[in-house]
């Protein structure tokens, strides 16, 4: 999918975390990991306020 990064929300606390973690050289270990909200945490508004606050100030997220 060439995805740049990957919105996350799952009932299960810390699937986020999981996917960010991924082993080098996979597809995954290359994508940004956006918590919108994991278990009892945040909530996904959240989230993705976050990510547009990020994307209007920083217009190319790469590691660094």
């Amino acid at each position: 999918m060439n995805a740049d990064m990957f919105v996350v929300r799952h009932s299960q606390i810390g699937a986020p975390h999981l996917i960010a973690a991924a082993p080098v050289g996979t597809a995954a270990a290359r994508i940004h990991v956006i918590n919108a909200g994991d278990g009892r945490h945040a909530h996904p508004t959240q989230g993705l306020l976050d990510l547009f606050t990020i994307r209007h100030y920083k217009q190319r997220l790469h590691a660094t």
